[in-house]
């Protein structure tokens, strides 16, 4: 099931209140570098503009891990930090359904990256901020018909570059290290792609990702 942003904001804040009440002050200008690990969802939306298979939009469902690296670099005036969080991920999602009974439709994610600014407010030991930047992927497409000729398949990338935005916690557990959270929604915008019969179709993608990281502080 998809984590809602609505869930994991309140998870977020609550740990916010209740962990700076016991932190000690913390700077957090600087360089830092981590590894991540998290969940990802997809939905792909396949869209048969030309009407070549009843017409529409069919949409594809699928999840998988992450595990990735993440740099940041913030500036910290007063309570307020700024800065922007660099990351590329591996993904696990690889996911083939059947549409109209025998046709194959796969949608695989290898990878994710995406640099973002952030801002937010430190208290303590903890800082609580929004996010939003540029995003691209490794997304592939297939869609075959066993039935019909090898000129009916589609096979190609989406290699657009989309938006994420989010939100997250971050917590220093000693001066060098500190653990974040973040959840981010990612939205690619759609690529095309004509077969051999002459027909288009259309794919975008929209991702959730919640995700994990422990950093250290330069």
């Amino acid at each position: 099931m998809r984590p809602s942003f609505r869930f994991v904001t309140s998870t977020l804040f609550a740990l916010a209140v209740s962990s700076t009440a016991m932190a000690a002050d913390g700077d957090w200008s600087g360089f830092s570098a981590g590894v991540s690990v998290g969940y990802v969802s997809l939905e792909s939306d396949w869209q048969d503009k030309e009407y070549w298979y009843y017409g529409g939009t069919s949409s594809y469902k699928a999840i998988g891990a992450e595990i990735g690296l993440v740099g940041a670099y913030d500036r910290q005036f007063d309570s307020l930090v700024v800065g922007a969080i660099l990351d590329v991920d591996y993904t696990t999602i690889d996911d083939t359904s059947t549409y109209d009974n025998d046709i194959k439709v796969t949608n695989t994610v290898t990878w994710l990256a995406s640099l973002r600014a952030r801002g937010g407010i430190a208290q303590g030991s903890s800082l609580i901020y929004l996010t939003a930047g540029l995003a691209m992927g490794g997304f592939d497409h297939e869609w075959t018909d066993p039935s019909n000729s090898s000129s009916d398949a589609f096979d190609f990338s989406n290699d657009n570059v989309g938006f994420v935005y989010g939100m997250g916690l971050e917590h220093r557990i000693s001066g060098k290290i500190s653990v974040r959270a973040e959840l981010l929604q990612y939205s690619i915008p759609a690529a095309a792609d004509t077969n051999g019969s002459g027909y288009t179709m259309k794919v975008s993608d929209e991702l959730t990702a919640f995700k994990v990281s422990a950093n250290y502080h330069f």
